[in-house]
């Protein structure tokens, strides 16, 4: 185990999580999910999520079940020994709390019984299914937990942590625990609305900075659903998908670089912005007219018409 107190750029196999989190690089660095809140909000918010900028930073709550976390530990790092079961059905005793509490302080991840059934649940679905992919056994044969650390133009520090890494650096894996559906299609749904594909295009800059020589490595996500039976899939990206997501990487660094220059974190424009309707929700209302049948609110007969069309009373077709 590493005790270095800041890193400088390079590849890291056994950097801990919480130090990671905690920005260990020489100077503030930006990582794929602080990327991805430049893009959606705004760099105020941005440094406000930075752990070393904001002097009044807090990290989350370490109270807070976290399945990902708990799947993370039995899946990829195989580390049963960071996991405290507590034999409680929750934390609303003093004994429970206590015990919660102790793991805690200890560094190890508190995880109630009917919790550490889950996850553990969870893993046994993908160690039965992950074989059966081609890229299943680019998976075993890997490692987990990879720190990568680079530097852009302009000085720019960047860090990324892909959850596994084939040994023959051909292949990088993404682990996700979904709650709805694993299937690729609503997966893929949620790799654009999620911004997965950001995260993506940024670790893959960030393995070809650090691995110059080699060639680009193939990106999977590994979905696994949370609820029995565990469906598990795994999707990538096509060639336009990566094309933008790259595209947004680009602009978030280029962003980040100028506020780190300035220390200028700018939030939301000061300037009324209207709204511009969709062809969608136009669509959509004049839809809604045409099957209503009249055009304007007053025509209250029309009204009492089209409400009983919609559903009809409930003793209609009833014999008196």
């Amino acid at each position: 185990m590493t005790d270095q107190t800041t890193f400088q750029p390079g590849v890291y196999f056994d950097m801990p999580e919480d130090q990671y989190h905690s920005d260990p690089c020489e100077r503030p660095s930006l990582s794929s999910s602080l990327g991805k809140v430049i893009l959606s909000q705004s760099p105020l918010h941005a440094w406000t999520a930075h752990p070393r900028l904001n002097p009044d930073f807090e990290t989350a709550n370490e109270r807070k079940f976290d399945l990902g976390k708990a799947v993370h530990a039995i899946c990829l790092e195989d580390r049963p020994e960071r996991i405290a079961v507590l034999d409680f059905p929750d934390y609303k005793t003093k004994a429970a709390r206590e015990a919660r509490d102790d793991a805690l302080a200890a560094g190890l991840m508190p995880l109630k019984t009917a919790e550490y059934e889950q996850a553990l649940a969870i893993a046994m679905a993908m160690r039965r299914e992950l074989p059966l992919f081609k890229e299943g056994a680019a998976f075993a044969d890997g490692v987990s937990e990879v720190t990568l650390i680079w530097e852009e133009p302009g000085g720019v520090l960047c860090r990324a942590r892909i959850d596994r890494m084939s040994r023959d650096r051909r292949h990088l894996f993404d682990l996700k625990t979904d709650g709805q559906s694993a299937h690729p299609d609503a997966f893929g749904r949620k790799i654009i609305n999620m911004g997965y594909d950001f995260s993506a295009a940024f670790y893959l800059r960030g393995f070809r900075k650090c691995f110059p020589d080699l060639p680009a490595p193939e990106w999977s996500w590994l979905a696994i659903e949370t609820d029995p039976p565990h469906g598990v899939s795994l999707t990538g990206l096509d060639e336009a998908g990566y094309a933008i997501a790259e595209h947004q990487v680009e602009i978030a660094i280029a962003i980040w670089r100028e506020c780190i220059q300035t220390n200028i974190w700018p939030g939301y424009p000061h300037k009324k912005r209207i709204i511009e309707t969709k062809p969608w929700a136009l669509t959509g209302h004049e839809q809604l007219k045409a099957s209503i049948g009249f055009s304007t609110p007053s025509d209250s007969q029309a009204i009492r018409d089209r409400m009983f069309a919609w559903q009809a009373p409930i003793n209609q077709g009833v014999e008196q």
